[in-house]
């Protein structure tokens, strides 16, 4: 990954969070995100606002590019899961 597409990034970053800061005070409680559990796979499901944020911390963790940051998207965090979400950063064998 370039500076340049690193500089986009960070700009995006800070954009996304402003969105989220600009929105309603009901913005949490608006918030829905589910993990789903299949046979064959993992569904995440949401609203905007869940999406958004699932987004703005995916984004955050890739911008760290610090091998083992990760975010945890806890039972609490998630509407009617039974296990946690984690998601780790895992810098690739090659450089960036």
């Amino acid at each position: 990954m370039t500076s340049e597409h690193i500089d986009q990034l960070q700009k995006l970053s800070k954009e996304l969070n402003n969105i989220t800061e600009d929105m309603p005070s009901n913005f949490n409680s608006n918030y829905y995100l589910q993990m789903v559990e299949t046979e064959d796979s993992v569904i995440v499901i949401g609203n905007s606002e869940g999406l958004i944020n699932l987004a703005s911390s995916l984004l955050e963790l890739a911008l760290s590019r610090e091998d083992g940051q990760h975010k945890h998207f806890g039972i609490g965090a998630l509407d009617n899961c039974e296990k946690e979400l984690e998601i780790l950063y895992k810098r690739e064998n090659h450089n960036d």
